[in-house]
């Protein structure tokens, strides 16, 4: 796959295992290891993280889209790097089972900014936990995904067995695992794991219309929201309430409600500033 460009006039960053561009309030994440079917080594789960804490922190973006180079999303774990004697230091191995948000998975789902995931092949392990780990995922008509992890004698891991469950419930998310078969995009749009499957072609299209389409948005309003979904998840419907309730007082004090309202008045688009 051609990589996607947002503008000629694009803010990149270069970084060793992955491709960063910040424009027009949107940032593009690309797992860039083609070579390798962009699998996770070491290296690559740091300069993740580091965007996604970037991102999070940069008045700028607004929303956030992660895809793969080349014919890969993700491949997972990098085995040839797990493989090696060691190259992964015992002390971030270590880290990684002390604190959850250390996690790619947890990141992406407690960074203020709506994440899009655009699936354009496989998606394995790690991979697939980052696949299904945005807010909305499209996945192409070549997507496939994978749990990866029974093979190799370990229990599901990074994230995915708290992920699955809450997008197809417990019975797919176990069958997925303890069968390990692979999943095509078709199917996954059709039980919930994406939003939607496009032509390849056609992927950062939808991705990138998407993205456009949220970036236009007021970034308090989405922020409330998908800590609101996230939270959901865990709350009585009485304390999901009182949340939703200190949210609704949070927005509507805004400036951005208030020029909201005015534009509402004066029949143009409002422009949000996230205050």
């Amino acid at each position: 796959m051609t990589r996607w460009h947002l503008s000629p006039e694009e803010d990149t960053v270069t970084y060793e295992t992955i491709t960063y561009d910040r424009r027009d309030g949107i940032g593009l994440l690309t797992l860039n290891r083609p070579e390798r079917l962009n699998a996770l080594n070491s290296a690559m789960r740091r300069e993740v993280k580091e965007v996604l804490t970037s991102v999070n922190d940069d008045a700028e973006v607004r929303v956030l889209v992660i895809t793969g180079a080349g014919e890969a999303f993700c491949a997972g774990a990098d085995q040839r790097e797990s493989t090696s004697g060691g190259a992964i230091p015992l002390e971030e191995i270590r880290q990684r089972n002390i604190d959850p948000r250390g996690s790619t998975s947890w990141l992406m789902k407690n960074i203020a900014k709506p994440v899009i995931t655009a699936v354009n092949g496989v998606a394995v392990g790690g991979g697939f936990a980052i696949a299904v780990g945005g807010d909305v995922v499209i996945a192409s008509e070549q997507a496939r995904f994978r749990v990866g992890h029974a093979p190799l004698g370990m229990a599901m891991m990074d994230g995915l067995g708290w992920l699955l469950p809450r997008l197809i419930g417990t019975q797919r998310a176990f069958e997925l695992y303890a069968t390990n078969r692979i999943m095509e995009g078709e199917e996954a749009a059709r039980i919930g794991l994406a939003l939607k499957v496009t032509p390849q072609a056609q992927l950062m299209q939808e991705a990138m219309a998407m993205a456009r389409a949220m970036a236009e948005g007021p970034p308090l309003g989405l922020r409330q929201t998908k800590r609101a979904i996230t939270l959901s998840h865990e709350q009585t419907l009485d304390d999901y309430l009182i949340f939703e309730r200190l949210a609704y007082q949070n927005c509507y004090f805004s400036e951005d409600s208030k020029e909201a309202r005015q534009a509402f008045l004066e029949r143009r688009k409002p422009k949000f500033q996230g205050k």
